[in-house]
């Protein structure tokens, strides 16, 4: 019950956050989120081999995750590895960091990976598709 109250706490900061006075969403990711999941949802190689359930955030990852879905995961944690950040974060730090993780979708102009995020394709699409997602980092 404590879990729905909070989250539902956490859903309403979502849309009523004042931006000017909320906390930074990309300075508490580099904090606590980013050795594991990468600076752009991608994991290092070496992480991945450490933890090789940590997924990419591709497209798809975030076309089935809301806001709210990322505040849940980091209230709850999540699987042995994602321990829960209720007692670490602030619930409008976590609300910022979801709002934060969402600008890290990868656009569509970048065009398509593989399942470690590598573009694929002919060599000159690879090129512009590796500048690209440079340029989103």
């Amino acid at each position: 019950m404590l879990a729905v109250v909070l989250i539902g706490t956490l859903a309403t900061a979502l849309s009523i956050a004042d931006p000017a006075q909320a906390p930074d969403g990309k300075a508490v990711f580099d904090a606590h989120c980013r050795k594991c999941h990468g600076t752009t949802g991608r994991p290092t190689p070496a992480m991945k081999k450490l933890l090789p359930e940590l997924p990419v955030w591709d497209a798809a990852f975030f076309d089935k995750r809301s806001e709210e879905d990322v505040v849940a995961v980091l209230l709850n944690g999540k699987g042995k590895n994602m321990k829960p950040f209720k007692e670490l974060l602030k619930p409008e730090e976590m609300a910022a960091v979801a709002r934060y993780i969402r600008t890290l979708k990868p656009s569509a102009a970048a065009g398509p990976t593989n399942k470690r995020g590598a573009c694929v394709g002919s060599a000159p699409f690879v090129r512009q598709c590796a500048l690209i997602a440079r340029q989103q980092a």
